[in-house]
């Protein structure tokens, strides 16, 4: 249930009934995780580290505990597979987000619009094409 105003939620995990709370990531923590994961590839080229690295920021407590020791440990070796796959899924079922899907005219067919700087500015590429 989320707290009115507060960027934290609380998730009970399914298999070890582990209460644990965590946040919708910000901008800021995407920049701090992708600086992580950088660090770890220096290291070690054939590890992939994000979805850990994802949930340790994610995750902001552990039962009451609340320091961010004990949420690393909590991730690296006591989260089995199937509470991280269903928190993780839960994350996606109620975390805000845009459905940019189309029916056109009433169709069944699906129709994805794709966003970018052309949705936005359609004539912005053609004040650099080069004349023949």
């Amino acid at each position: 249930m989320p707290n009115k105003g507060i960027n934290e939620f609380t998730y009970i995990l399914p298999s070890t009934g582990t209460n644990i709370t965590y946040k919708i990531l910000t901008h800021g923590d995407e920049q701090k995780i992708q600086a992580e994961i950088d660090g770890l590839k220096k290291i070690n080229k054939n590890v992939s580290a994000e979805l850990s690295t994802r949930l340790k920021y994610m995750i902001t407590s552990v039962g009451n505990e609340r320091d961010p020791k004990t949420i690393r440990e909590f991730v690296d070796n006591q989260l089995l597979a199937r509470d991280s796959r269903e928190l993780r899924k839960h994350i996606k079922d109620t975390q805000p987000d845009v459905d940019l899907t189309f029916f056109p005219d009433g169709s069944s067919e699906r129709v994805d619009i794709p966003i970018g700087i052309k949705f936005f500015w359609p004539d912005f590429w053609d004040r650099f094409t080069i004349p023949n």
